[in-house]
């Protein structure tokens, strides 16, 4: 069962469709395991909430809240409907998935996927291309951090050819990829361990920490 919140005051825990909730039960059972949940556009470029799955087979479906009206015999009422989508690959990490310029960007075991939506048509693109054998040698995807910041997305991974990993972090090296370059997916590595990302604000300008415990 997914519910939403009216999200207006004194109505918070109102999930009635006449206050803008709603709640949706998933009875078709191809919802498979639900790994995240990512603010992103819909094919309507309208914000929307997307559920994803766990699963690289490319058939767990994803679903998708976007804006719909209900029309009644005086007026029309703003509610959530759902769309789905079979063709969107599910995600192996509940904590890397990050949108960054109307694009979201999710690990699967074998590759980074590029999801983007325009007019309907649902788009992916891997990433990790050049880097595909380091990439799939990660451990633990299930512990990748990422982070946004300046068309930048970082992520905080576990490379078994690194450093072994000290208790309390999540990852042994930093990967950064530039997806401001002409061909985007540029990566840099940074062999520094930590157990999570974080944006701070030093001087007036915004930089990115590595948090170490």
């Amino acid at each position: 069962v997914i519910r939403w919140t009216s999200n207006q005051l004194g109505e918070y825990l109102n999930f009635t469709a006449n206050r803008g909730g709603g709640y949706k039960t998933l009875t078709s059972g191809n919802l498979y395991i639900p790994a995240t949940v990512k603010l992103w556009q819909n094919p309507q470029s309208a914000d929307t909430l997307t559920v994803l799955c766990l699963g690289i087979d490319g058939q767990s479906t994803a679903y998708y809240m976007q804006p719909a009206q209900v029309a009644s015999q005086s007026d029309a009422t703003n509610v959530m409907g759902f769309e789905e989508t079979t063709a969107t690959p599910g995600t192996v990490s509940p904590y890397g998935c990050d949108v960054l310029n109307n694009a979201l960007y999710h690990p699967l075991e074998d590759a980074l996927v590029k999801s983007t939506a325009s007019n309907y048509n649902i788009n992916h693109k891997t990433m990790t291309d050049l880097i595909a054998n380091k990439w799939k040698n990660l451990v633990h995807k299930r512990h990748i951090v990422s982070a946004t910041l300046d068309n930048r997305v970082y992520y905080l991974v576990n490379n078994p050819e690194g450093e072994t990993l000290k208790p309390g972090h999540w990852g042994n090296e930093v990967w950064v990829m530039d997806t401001g370059l002409k061909d985007g997916g540029t990566w840099s590595r940074w062999t520094v361990q930590g157990s999570s990302l974080r944006k701070i604000e030093v001087n007036g300008k915004l930089l990115m920490s590595l948090v170490t415990p």
